[in-house]
């Protein structure tokens, strides 16, 4: 009775925290205090020169702290506590895609009868109204509808193109991979100002193939893998978004297209990209805004 009695202290005890967690967090998202910090966090990626007026304006990154990325940076905090707003913002490359200065993503707009390419579009560089989808390709999410089938406490998601038509996804913790169609995953991850960047490893179109291949026979087909978060990058029992787009290259293509290593290490959606190396080094070819 007494150890029963000792449980149901305990439980409604951690029930009392949660909800008072839950308060703390809308609290601080709230204040005018945290406002400034994001302003700071922007002026900070300016000068890094990784926010631009034409990736992310201040206002848009300021709603997007406020709304999703705080909230899941102070859950982040609460388990793992030490790392800065601003070190967790660095971290996911400031919620923006990485973009070397090479890259002129093309922007599609599905719904639209017309393209353009970012600061180039007045030289009269265009592209078809669909995006050509390759298999192989590395899916990005961004805004704020990306953080619902974002890993645990970050932002984001990342699936890989099997074919032109199809995507496979670790879409959540409740699922193991699925295979969706083009269209239906597109237009999910495109809603207001929601958008996908498309990279593609340019030089090495026969290691992207089978990066699919392996993906959807190993990784889907055979041995599909459960959801968890766990450091164990290369456990092929297990996995999550990014990692899975990972693993495809890693294990279908060849080992020497991403980095290795020796360490527990995870691989976050909006940075995850860089991993890729050498001639194997993905392109921000696509910017796909609405379909």
């Amino acid at each position: 009775m007494r150890r029963k009695l000792k449980r149901n202290i305990v439980v409604v005890l951690g029930v009392l925290l949660l909800l008072q967690f839950k308060g703390t967090v809308k609290a601080d998202v709230g204040t005018s205090n945290s406002d400034n910090e994001f302003v700071k966090a922007y002026s900070i990626g300016r000068s890094k020169g990784i926010l631009t007026d034409d990736n992310m304006t201040e206002s848009d990154f300021v709603n997007l702290c406020k709304n999703t990325v705080y909230p899941r940076y102070l859950k982040y905090s609460y388990e793992y506590p030490g790392m800065s707003f601003e070190d967790y913002l660095a971290e996911d490359n400031y919620e923006v895609p990485v973009q070397t200065t090479e890259d002129k993503p093309i922007v599609i707009n599905h719904k639209s009868s017309t393209a353009s390419t970012n600061k180039i579009s007045l030289l009269g560089v265009s592209a078809n109204r669909d995006y050509k989808m390759k298999a192989g390709d590395i899916l990005v999410c961004y805004g704020t509808s990306s953080s619902s089938n974002s890993i645990p406490n970050h932002v984001g998601h990342a699936a890989i193109a099997s074919s032109s038509s199809h995507i496979l996804e670790m879409p959540n913790i409740w699922s193991h991979a699925t295979h969706v169609g083009k269209a239906s995953w597109f237009a999910k991850h495109t809603k207001g100002k929601d958008y996908v960047a498309v990279y593609r490893v340019k030089k090495h179109p026969h290691y992207a193939e089978d990066a699919a291949g392996y993906a959807y026979h190993d990784m889907y087909i055979n041995n599909n893998p459960k959801y968890l978060l766990s450091p164990n990058l290369y456990d092929r029992t297990t996995s999550y978004c990014s990692k899975y787009v990972y693993c495809a290259w890693y294990y279908g293509a060849t080992k020497d297209s991403v980095k290795h290593y020796n360490t527990g290490h995870y691989v976050l959606p909006h940075s995850f990209i860089g991993n890729w190396k050498g001639s194997f080094v993905a392109s921000y070819v696509y910017k796909v805004t609405e379909y």
